[in-house]
């Protein structure tokens, strides 16, 4: 999960991404500017590292999409349903029904997830569209 929410946010405000990571590692931590200064550095360099390592910007939109498209429509949404209804314990599933539909639609973003990655690393590798 939090390789979702850092995708997420990463792909909308990076200023957002540096907040969530500082939230998720240092929760009870005041600010530290020296780690402010780090974090804000290697977010900065590393998306100028896949640019300047990327030469078709279409592989990077295709990963992007693939990736954030599917946690938008189909994996957040049944994940916060069973989250707010209390979806925590496994030996309740045979009980609820109400949780099959939203746990079926999680599975099907994740087999869905992987298989347009896969595709997609299937297109660089080749070289050729599928």
């Amino acid at each position: 999960m939090p390789c979702l929410i850092f995708c997420l946010a990463a792909q909308t405000n990076p200023r957002s991404c540096r907040e969530v990571i500082t939230n998720y590692y240092w929760p009870s931590e005041p600010f530290h500017p020296r780690r402010h200064f780090i974090l804000t550095t290697a977010l900065v360099f590393s998306a100028m590292l896949v640019s300047l390592l990327t030469t078709d910007l279409g592989i990077v939109l295709e990963i992007t999409g693939s990736t954030s498209a599917v946690a938008i429509a189909f994996l957040l949404p049944p994940l916060c349903y069973m989250h707010l209804t209390g979806a925590g314990e496994w030996r309740s599933w045979a009980r609820e029904k109400k949780w099959w539909g939203p746990a079926l639609c999680t599975g099907f973003a994740a087999a869905l997830m992987v298989i347009s990655v896969v595709q997609v690393v299937v297109e660089i590798l080749t070289g050729e569209k599928l």
